[in-house]
């Protein structure tokens, strides 16, 4: 064995230790340059206390030194020296027992023998993260009867940490009798190709459960120890949050405690701030998603289901303000799993946008959420990543190889790596790329709409907390129907501050001038606004075109105004089917012409009005249907309303066809301007009205109107 100075500087302490026993002049040990009395002692160590060198960087050339036995006292000049004291700190016993702690849990008494026997053999042992392989590397060290040849890779060598290199080594030694280990985190990646396929023993160490972690506080603590300990406390932790927490003198109980805060650090309190999945009625189809989720992952941790059975992907889109980052937390919570949040934004913060970078953040994400597994890992904001579909050939450049080491990520993620659920998360579902979305990796996509009433009242109770026990919302959240989980929130908020400012205990008035907004608005606006919906709502129950829910008018979130109709979805939509929709739609504008004397600007302005949805509509029949009588497919729906405006003779055709519509709605309020005048007046009054209450007005209407023509019939 030959040495060189820089290896004897990075000496372990073990070799000091060694020389020591040797009767070597400390003053030597310390010095810059050895001296042949040093390498003597070296040398005579290696061979009388069995210290072996052991591959830390995959070759010959990368020789971390490790012992393989106890040090035994030996004789020189006639005295006999003692074995120095191995340092006692609860650090270094936290760390060896929880690796042993996480070794046992895994493995069976026969393997374990086979481990610590003196067979040749190969092994690879998986580890949680990359923090784990030094302790895990000490372990075998300390515990083998024959030296290992180990192979502990963390991952920072790009160079040598890779499967292609040291695979001559391995077949070297293994044909030679030795006993070779490799220990990483992702091992089919990074360890050598040869010792993966030759492996007699494939060992993978788990994110420690609240058992493990109980098993260790037993090896390593004194005192009273809890009966168990959840796994929700532990979650996410590292190896050395673990040994942290264990510190010397502590009580279990004490221990117990540091955990839970450095899980809650880590991963986060989902419990302080997500509602109940079981409640959350507002979420829909995501909610009964998670719910089937939630029983799958029971099912799995009780051995009923393989995870390959458990459904592991979705992406859940809306508008903003819908709640989909707080559906992911009240998933993760009802799964009793911890939430990972990443984005492209997150990928690029802590760089400058350098592609290898980028990368490798993104490649962290997913190896965090491995060593955490059971886990939820949501993409929030996944429309960020691009549409190939979309890229320019520059664009293309950069963004190909972050894409594709994605749908590898997820593709590893979601097939080979166990407790892994990956959810996305976006506000443009249009935009997301269909790689993403197909089977095995996202798998679906499911939309959020804004709440019903139930909904509402659910966000409303979660949100007031512990204010207004025990009073009924339902007509104050009926105020707040169309909203979304985002608007309600900050109702709730504005509330409190008015509540605060006036110097009294939160009150249901308090929410409903928050809702309803400035008291003292103008007669004609508000009449003009009650008038508007009023159209919407009595056209939509007469004509009919649908089940009309109810009808509002609020301050707050888009418009002064809203009605919400249940379409019939039972059926393909047919040309009658939606000019009745354009008719109810222009009914508003109407009305405002013939009951106030001018139409305002309210029905137009952008594509989302009633005249950009009335045009809209007619635009998909004149360009992408069979409709309107014409065989020609100009456009896809998305491009209808474009397509339209740059054919002046498409834009006539339009025209003429709304022109036609508008006639029918001049009918329709001139027959039933009393019951819209009505609905506007109690619709002023009430702020809002159910589609119930709005039917049950034009049915008094109708029969005083009836009862007002019958004597002039006599």
């Amino acid at each position: 064995m030959s040495w060189n100075n820089k290896k004897l500087r990075e000496m372990s302490e073990f070799w000091r230790q060694a020389a020591l026993t040797q009767v070597v002049p400390e003053t030597l040990i310390g010095a810059d340059d050895q001296s042949e009395m040093w390498n003597d002692a070296v040398a005579r160590a290696a061979t009388e206390l069995g210290i072996v060198a052991t591959d830390g960087r995959g070759d010959s050339h990368g020789l971390i030194v490790h012992h393989s036995k106890p040090v035994s006292g030996s004789s020189a000049s006639g005295s006999a020296r003692k074995r120095p004291p191995k340092t006692d700190t609860a650090e270094y016993d936290a760390r060896a027992a929880l690796v042993s702690a996480s070794l046992e849990a895994v493995t069976t008494p026969a393997i374990r023998r086979r481990l610590s026997g003196k067979t040749a053999i190969a092994v690879v042992i998986g580890v949680p993260s990359p923090a784990w392989v030094k302790p895990v590397q000490d372990f075998l060290d300390a515990t083998a009867t024959v030296p290992w040849l180990i192979f502990a890779r963390d991952g920072s060598d790009k160079q040598r940490h890779k499967s292609s290199f040291g695979n001559d080594t391995v077949s070297e030694k293994l044909s030679a009798g030795r006993r070779v280990v490799g220990i990483a985190a992702n091992p089919e990646t990074i360890l050598p190709t040869a010792l993966v396929a030759a492996a007699d023993l494939t060992i993978t160490i788990e994110q420690p459960s609240g058992a493990v972690v109980l098993d260790t506080m037993r090896r390593c603590l004194r005192g009273r120890m809890p009966t168990r300990i959840d796994d929700v406390v532990v979650a996410g932790l590292e190896i050395e949050d673990f040994v942290s927490a264990m510190r010397a003198g502590s009580t279990p109980s004490q221990v117990v405690q540091r955990l839970k805060i450095a899980s809650r650090q880590r991963v986060g309190s989902q419990e302080a701030r997500a509602p109940l999945l079981e409640t959350a009625v507002e979420y829909g189809a995501a909610r009964e998603w998670g719910l089937s989720l939630a029983k799958d992952i029971a099912d799995y941790r009780a051995g009923r289901l393989a995870w390959r059975d458990v459904d592991r992907g979705a992406v859940f889109y809306s508008e903003p303000g819908c709640g989909k980052s707080v559906l992911a937390a009240s998933i993760a919570q009802a799964c009793k799993i911890p939430l990972i949040r990443a984005s492209m934004a997150e990928f690029f913060s802590d760089n400058a946008g350098d592609l290898g970078a980028v990368i490798k953040s993104q490649r962290a994400a997913f190896a965090r959420a491995a060593s955490m597994a059971p886990v939820l890992l949501l993409l929030d904001e996944c429309d960020a990543i691009p549409n190939r579909k979309f890229l320019s050939p520059r664009g293309a450049d950069w963004w190909l190889p972050v894409i594709t080491d994605l749908l590898l990520l997820l593709d590893s993620t979601l097939g080979s790596r166990e407790g892994i659920v990956v959810c996305g998360a976006t506000n443009r579902i249009e935009a997301v790329d269909a790689a993403l979305l197909r089977p095995g990796r996202l798998e679906r996509a499911i939309e959020i709409g804004r709440p019903e009433l139930p909904g509402v009242i659910n966000i409303m109770r979660y949100q007031l907390g512990g204010s207004l026990k025990g009073a009924d919302i339902t007509a104050v959240a009926r105020l707040a129907e169309g909203l979304t989980a985002a608007e309600i929130m900050d109702a709730v908020r504005g509330a409190r501050r008015i509540a605060r400012h006036a110097g009294h205990d939160l009150a249901l008035d308090d929410l409903r001038a928050q809702l309803i907004g400035a008291t003292d608005e103008q007669p004609d606006f508000l009449r003009r606004i009650a008038v508007h919906e009023a159209a919407h709502a009595v056209t939509a129950v007469v004509i009919p075109i649908g089940v009309l829910v109810y009808v509002k008018l609020a301050a707050r979130g888009r418009s002064a105004g809203h009605t919400k109709i249940a379409y019939q979805d039972d059926d393909l939509t047919v040309l009658a089917d939606v000019e009745k929709r354009v008719v109810s739609i222009l009914s508003a504008s109407v009305a405002e012409r013939l009951l106030l004397g001018a139409a305002s600007t309210g029905s137009g302005g952008n594509d989302n009005s009633d005249l950009g949805v009335a045009t809209t509509m007619l635009a998909v029949i004149h360009t992408s249907t069979c409709l309107a009588g014409t065989l020609l497919h100009r456009c896809s729906s998305n491009d209808a309303l474009a397509t339209v405006r740059g054919d002046p003779v498409l834009r006539r055709r339009v025209e003429l066809h709304l022109r036609e519509l508008e006639k029918r709605a001049v009918e329709l309020v001139q027959r039933y301007r009393d019951c819209i005048l009505a609905v506007a007046d109690e619709l002023a009054a009430k702020r809002h009205l159910t589609g119930d209450a709005v039917m049950s007005i034009i049915e008094r209407i109708d029969r005083q109107n009836t009862a007002k023509k019958k004597p002039s019939q006599k």
